[in-house]
């Protein structure tokens, strides 16, 4: 009896000895948090080496002034490309005025191409509309094609006399004859604004549409009625 007294004795001492546990409250529980380095700073123009007058920035180089045009430094005034300047063209570093094309083309990309409602043909070496044919070969059978033909009503004016008359791009002359004299007429150009260059007793004029234009060796004056085109088409082959 007396030992297992002696035991109980021991164990409440040695609860009395253990220091007083104490709980942390949840609200002032502070967690660890370990450092997240910072991330390396990559320089992006460390390998970068530019041309004297630019400067290196985020891994391109840069002109100090004016702009950049195929990696060389340019005036600001000065185009780079064709679609720097509202005529269309860019010819070193200016915009220039571009040539003249002919009746049914317009100036794009640097040339004279057919515009979007036309297309090329070869065989009568112009541009014609989508919808017309080019060759016999468009036809069917015992069908050819009728060639597309720009016109304009040429009229020559002598004092009080007016002579008018058809011409055709088909390299055919016509004759004017008045106050004793003749007029040989030939178109050789047909422009896109629509005026026309004529051949007149082997002098050459152009002529805008509708406008009044003296023709000095004959004290005459000379004028056309605008662009029109005919043919086109496919048309029964007639058997002679």
């Amino acid at each position: 009896m007396g030992g297992k007294y002696l035991l109980i004795l021991f164990l409440i001492l040695l609860v009395a000895c253990e220091p007083e546990l104490r709980s942390t409250p949840t609200s002032e529980y502070m967690p660890i948090i370990e450092a997240t380095p910072a991330p390396e700073t990559i320089d992006l123009c460390a390998e970068v080496n530019c041309p004297a007058g630019q400067t290196c920035s985020n891994g391109n180089c840069i002109c100090d002034e004016g702009k950049t045009c195929n990696g060389d430094c340019i005036s600001a005034k000065s185009c780079c490309t064709n679609a720097d300047c509202d005529s269309g063209a860019c010819e070193d570093g200016e915009c220039i005025t571009p040539e003249d094309c002919t009746y049914g083309e317009e100036f794009r990309e640097g040339e004279c191409q057919c515009t979007k409602d036309k297309t090329w043909c070869a065989e009568q070496k112009k541009c014609i509309s989508k919808d017309s044919c080019c060759a016999h070969v468009q036809c069917d059978t015992f069908e050819r094609c009728v060639p597309t033909l720009l016109r304009t009503r040429i009229c020559l004016e002598i004092g009080e006399k007016k002579l008018c008359k058809l011409v055709a791009d088909n390299g055919r002359a016509e004759i004017f004859n008045a106050l004793n004299e003749s007029f040989r007429i030939t178109p050789t150009e047909w422009y896109n604004d629509g005026s026309v260059e004529f051949e007149i007793n082997n002098e050459t004029t152009r002529i805008p549409t509708n406008t009044t234009t003296e023709y000095a060796p004959a004290n005459a004056t000379i004028y056309h009625e605008g662009i029109t085109s005919q043919g086109g088409y496919c048309k029964e082959d007639e058997v002679e």
